[in-house]
């Protein structure tokens, strides 16, 4: 009997070490396919980020591809008022990426000349403006505009069709 209550003792005391091995293997391995997950994950935002940027970047050339156009085809017969206003009711209408992209144009002093979901901004000096995270943005939108070829700038900005709430943004600023 006492052989066999030791042994018992061992049995379960084997038992017991199995499962808690088992549990720690399972507990890693959950661990690692969840990570691999998170990484899959965080790999596929990288992409649609790095595509929604060449994406806008792209968009933004465009538009100072006409705006120059429009330009060239108009300054020697209208104002520099004119060609303003021509260029404004040329972009402000213009919606991509599923109607959330639009068109802004802000002068290197903050004045805002179009901004195609805020018209109401328009003339306006927008300088001191804050996103809902306290940044200057318009301060950095000048700033990065003005760097050789442009760049991008990431503030927390209503969406147009939204009314409540501010979402992570993305402009390219030339």
């Amino acid at each position: 009997y006492l052989f066999h209550s030791r042994y018992q003792e061992h049995v379960l005391a084997d038992i017991a070490r199995y499962e808690k091995e088992h549990l720690e293997s399972e507990r890693s391995r959950v661990r690692m396919e969840v990570q691999a997950q998170v990484d899959r994950i965080d790999a596929r935002i990288d992409q649609v980020e790095a595509q929604m940027k060449r994406n806008i970047k792209e968009r933004v050339e465009e538009a100072h591809s006409i705006a120059e156009h429009l330009y060239e085809q108009h300054k020697d017969a209208r104002s520099p008022e004119e060609i303003q206003e021509l260029i404004r009711t040329t972009l402000r209408p213009i919606r991509f990426h599923s109607g959330r992209g639009y068109y802004f144009i802000i002068t290197t002093q903050g004045v805002a000349v179009v901004n195609g979901a805020a018209p109401h901004l328009e003339g306006r000096n927008i300088w001191d403006l804050q996103d809902s995270k306290g940044k200057y943005f318009v301060r950095e939108f000048v700033e990065v505009g003005s760097a050789n070829g442009g760049g991008y700038s990431k503030y927390f900005w209503p969406k147009p069709d939204k009314e409540e709430g501010t979402y992570p943004k993305y402009s390219f600023l030339k």
